[in-house]
């Protein structure tokens, strides 16, 4: 007989009474002993004994800086480079997630040390060479932000406010052809998944520094994937009439990211309280629980969306 599991752990924090919902903080939960505990835990010590030398080697050597002992992390097939965008930012979140959960000063440390790292290779790239493309802007963006939230850095909020300010003058998003379904190749992927990150930055600016940030929304607003929300605007019943414009696959859509869009769309709804936003996720959860999940709970098999003809 298979053996059963539950999460087991004790809410420490439940926040004001007065509110139908609210957001627990990372600190607010304390894992007990079970197989959640184990899992924190063995992710815990992986990440906090990669070297921050190694996970800045292939764009300190870019950048014709001191590479300070460490080695590469890239497989001798590839470029470790392009993965160095890809995963440093969601890295950055996860030290700061990790101090902010259980207070223990080496998960700051390494934080710290990795935007410290940044920084200098900032002086050079403000953006980490490749860290535009929106895929990469994104997490970089949010990794930032919890450092300096979670954190206290300072230089992290530096960073974050130049990644912003970078990206509004780019003509990757100037000119940005916002094409329905995009997941890539291009600087474009996933565009539709940044504006909750810019909203977060926008709404942890004002609060914690005092100073309008209402451009910053309306460059979040700018990236608002009105093009997918509108199918669930109602009652989703020909959502399979409706295939990428661009990207990896153009058949179906990318399942990650098109369940990801609609936290930008509930972020939207939480700054405007427009009925709209409420609508599209409401229906999509919906949608979603009815057409896509799976037994297991699980959803987006062969990554994409199931469609009626092959899945």
């Amino acid at each position: 007989m298979s053996k059963k599991y539950k999460l087991n752990c004790q809410v420490t924090n439940f926040g004001p009474k007065s509110q139908k919902l609210h957001s627990l903080d990372y600190n607010s939960i304390e894992l007990l002993d079970g197989p959640f505990k184990e899992a924190f835990d063995w992710e815990y010590d992986y990440y906090l004994n990669i070297s921050v030398d190694d996970m800045l080697y292939e764009m300190r050597k870019k950048a014709n800086l001191d590479t300070r002992g460490g080695k590469t992390l890239a497989s001798e097939a590839s470029s470790w480079f392009h993965i160095g965008a890809n995963v440093l930012g969601q890295w950055l979140q996860a030290y700061a997630r990790f101090y902010r959960s259980t207070g223990r000063i080496e998960a700051k440390q390494k934080a710290i040390d990795l935007v410290s790292g940044l920084a200098e290779i900032a002086k050079i790239s403000p953006c980490f060479f490749d860290g535009l493309g929106m895929y990469f802007f994104e997490k970089y963006l949010r990794g930032l932000t919890d450092c300096w939230l979670f954190c206290e850095i300072e230089q992290a909020y530096e960073l974050a406010e130049g990644f912003i300010r970078e990206a509004m003058n780019s003509e990757i998003y100037t000119k940005a052809k916002l094409l329905l379904g995009d997941n890539g190749p291009s600087p474009e992927i996933e565009w539709y998944t940044i504006p909750e990150s810019i909203l977060y930055f926008a709404d942890a600016k004002e609060r914690e520094k005092g100073i309008n940030a209402d451009d910053y929304r309306a460059f979040a607003k700018k990236f608002a994937y009105d093009t997918y929300w509108d199918i669930f605007q109602t009652e989703c019943k020909h959502f399979h009439d409706y295939s990428p414009l661009g990207g990896q696959n153009t058949a179906y859509f990318h399942a990650y990211s098109h369940l990801n869009t609609l936290n930008s769309a509930a972020y939207f709804y939480q700054v405007t309280n427009d009925e709209y936003y409420f609508n599209v996720i409401k229906n999509c959860y919906n949608w979603m629980k009815k057409e896509q999940a799976i037994a297991t709970g699980a959803y987006g098999l062969h990554i994409e969306w199931l469609m009626p003809d092959t899945g």
